[in-house]
């Protein structure tokens, strides 16, 4: 457990000095939305709706400077800002070229509550989904562009939980092996020994990846660092005390 301790402190003091010596506001991993598309052909472009006017460093135009600055310029900006959402949803000046191989992404403070809004250039015409949600750090969504081309676009959630959860889970049985072994190592052979250990040790790992597989999800990776240097101290004391 010495050797255990010993090496958190040194990451912690190791991750500690890899931090810049100023204060910056703007770095480090930032929450995101995420849109993928399939069953379609043509190439369009997207954007999100949202429920108010501003939203971060992004905001409807209401005269004066325009930011036409994305794909297809001031014509296809001149389309979306004259869209009328029949909720009230707004434009806010962001957009991309999509493909139905490609995706949209909207990276840099992207909205909790909004509408997925395309325009289809080749047949000048819209199509817009429900009002959809943020759910996570990093938010996946599918749109399926199959049908007829006209109505409400179809979308759904698009995260990979068994991968993540399959990530965490490989990792709580590797340290539980790891420590496991080095139990044999240190001459803790008979039976109810390990079978303290290997208890312990499931108790312990699945409480603390299932607390950062949440951590993560909600507050992303830099989070998870954190907290990760936090409940590994108290893992420490859990298996000290035991």
């Amino acid at each position: 457990m010495g050797n255990r301790f010993a090496g958190v402190v040194v990451l912690s003091l190791l991750l500690v000095g890899l931090l810049p010596l100023r204060a910056l506001a703007d770095i480090g991993p930032k929450p995101f939305v995420q849109v993928d598309f399939g069953g379609g052909r043509q190439e369009f472009y997207a954007t999100l709706l949202v429920d108010e006017k501003r939203y971060g460093p992004y905001c409807a135009w209401e005269g004066g400077e325009k930011e036409t600055h994305g794909p297809g310029g001031e014509e296809v900006w001149q389309k979306f800002v004259e869209y009328e959402d029949p909720d009230g949803f707004c434009f806010l000046q962001y957009w991309e070229r999509c493909t139905a191989e490609g995706g949209f992404a909207w990276t840099y403070y992207p909205p909790e509550t909004f509408k997925l809004l395309l325009y289809f250039p080749e047949t000048d015409t819209f199509r817009s989904s429900r009002v959809m949600h943020t759910y996570a750090f990093e938010s996946y969504f599918y749109c399926d562009l199959s049908g007829s081309g006209e109505g409400e676009l179809s979308t759904r959630y698009f995260y990979d939980y068994p991968r993540s959860l399959g990530r965490a889970a490989l990792r709580a049985a590797l340290t539980v092996v790891l420590e496991v072994g080095l139990a044999l190592l240190f001459g803790y052979g008979e039976k109810g020994q390990l079978a303290l250990f290997t208890v312990t040790n499931l108790v312990t790992q699945a409480g603390l990846y299932g607390a950062l597989y949440v951590i993560t999800y909600y507050k992303g990776p830099w989070a998870f660092w954190f907290w990760f240097a936090v409940l590994e101290a108290v893992v420490l004391l859990v298996e000290m005390g035991v």
